[in-house]
């Protein structure tokens, strides 16, 4: 059943389908994605403590769909709070070059996430 419907959600989410794009949420598809996919790696909150607004990465591969959750400091706020987010179908090249710790020097993981996993938002609610 779980296999059912993260497939669904992948349709919708790629657009695939005549389905609207409301049927799923982002917190559901990445909840789907964190128990259903394989995790490949990222970076933590200690790596990324120097981060002015990544807290936390995390890469899944998933039916070989690569999918990225992030969290994002919120600004302006006192506690740590975040906001989670997910992106959809990462080129494979693209998520390596990611996730090297040696690729792209001396970029930061900010904006290695930027050139290459920002683009990828998933198209969810």
């Amino acid at each position: 059943m779980k296999h059912i419907l993260i497939t669904i959600a992948l349709t919708i989410t790629f657009g695939l389908s005549g389905f609207s794009q409301s049927s799923i949420s982002c917190d559901d598809l990445a909840d789907g994605v964190v128990k259903e996919g394989k995790k490949i790696g990222g970076y933590s909150t200690l790596q990324l403590l120097n981060s002015d607004w990544l807290y936390k990465v995390d890469g899944y591969e998933y039916e070989e769909i690569i999918f990225v959750i992030a969290e994002v400091k919120r600004k302006n706020s006192l506690l740590q709070q975040t906001d989670k987010y997910i992106f959809c179908g990462i080129p494979k090249k693209y998520w390596d070059n990611f996730s090297s710790l040696l690729s792209d020097l001396p970029m930061t993981v900010g904006e290695k996430f930027h050139k290459y996993i920002y683009n990828y938002k998933c198209n969810c609610d």
